[in-house]
């Protein structure tokens, strides 16, 4: 898999179309099946590009966006990942009141840092 947009600029610039370029050619050379790009608006316009030189989304290489820009990207042939936010700041938030009430109760401090868990979860609406 090959990130799209992330070190090559902004989306129509030079740079950012040369990124893009060169993620359409890597699928290609390397036989790549996805091509990941950080936001919608990236894989939006890969898809434009793609189908421009004739490479078909998803036949020939997968994309994915991330963040759900909105409804309907399904329609125009993107896949994405949303990423529940309001969990995710709820849990930020248990975690540092957590942190908090342990610095104040531990003379020696906050416990030590939880490992992230990186893992799928299906959630209604997503």
């Amino acid at each position: 898999m090959q990130g799209a947009g992330d070190r090559h600029g902004p989306r129509g610039s030079a740079a950012g179309r040369a990124g893009r370029d060169a993620r359409l050619d890597a699928a290609r050379e390397q036989d790549l099946s996805c091509i990941v790009c950080p936001v919608d608006y990236v894989a939006l316009d890969l898809l434009r590009a793609a189908a421009a030189r004739g490479v078909r989304i998803p036949e020939d290489v997968s994309t994915v966006g991330f963040d759900g820009l909105s409804d309907g990207l399904d329609l125009l042939g993107l896949a994405t990942l949303r990423l529940p936010v309001a969990e995710v700041a709820q849990a930020a938030v248990a975690r540092m009141e957590e942190l908090l009430v342990a610095a104040q109760d531990d003379a020696e401090g906050p416990p030590p840092p939880r490992r992230p868990r990186c893992g799928t979860q299906s959630s209604p609406g997503t």
